[in-house]
């Protein structure tokens, strides 16, 4: 539980998967939240690009702190935007002893490192990884705009399955993939080795998973492939 006196300062991927909107309406936060500006700078961006869903997160956060009578702030100066927006959380953070909210695991190493105080967090996921892997399924395959699949049988003697009817939203394919990278996050050197991460593209091992994670341009679509 967040204490009362408690302030809570999201990054972009806390309002982007609904992490705030999510710890608001469990009714964790009772605390203040404060937005940087020059996020909302991004988040204005975005959507006038065609990516709306930051945009999404953050109408969402305004609707659950109005529901749960949370109080939500705007801190920082657009003057700032040329610097990083983790770089930009951090030293908000520290200046006002605040709380970082993150699904990033890149911010949550920047914000320990700092000695800064951190909540990583993420909503439930839309459905389980590992619960897919049955005896006989060899990879499990995600992308934007399509139902999930499976490939199951045996080298030389397989088929591709949807296991739901229902297409993946980009919304819930990030929170997948935000799950995924939290558990490579937290046995990172253990069971968990970065194999490649370049613009589009990242594959990782997490422990009897390989997984292949592709964005645009690398690919046409946002996708998941995990292999065991």
């Amino acid at each position: 539980m967040v204490e009362m006196e408690d302030i809570i300062l999201p990054d972009l991927s806390a309002i982007q998967l609904k992490a705030a909107s999510h710890l608001v309406r469990e009714g964790r936060v009772r605390g203040r939240f404060l937005i940087h500006r020059v996020l909302l700078k991004k988040i204005e961006d975005q959507a006038s690009q065609g990516d709306t869903m930051a945009m999404d997160g953050l109408r969402d956060l305004v609707e659950a702190c109005e529901e749960m009578k949370v109080k939500l702030d705007y801190v920082g100066d657009l003057r700032d935007r040329e610097k990083s927006d983790r770089l930009l959380i951090v030293e908000e953070a520290a200046r006002l002893n605040a709380k970082i909210l993150t699904c990033d695991p890149v911010m949550a190493q920047l914000a320990e490192s700092t000695g800064l105080k951190l909540l990583y967090e993420l909503p439930p996921p839309p459905f389980s990884i590992a619960q897919l892997f049955e005896e006989d399924v060899m990879s499990i395959h995600v992308k934007e705009g399509l139902p999930p699949r499976v490939k199951r049988g045996i080298p030389g003697r397989w088929r591709f399955v949807e296991v739901s009817e229902k297409p993946v939203s980009r919304h819930e394919l990030e929170l997948l993939i935000a799950h995924l990278m939290r558990e490579a996050y937290k046995s990172f050197g253990v069971d968990a080795f970065l194999e490649i991460d370049k613009p589009g593209v990242k594959i990782f091992q997490l422990k009897d998973y390989r997984v292949v994670i592709t964005r645009p341009p690398f690919s046409d679509g946002f996708e998941l492939t995990v292999v065991k």
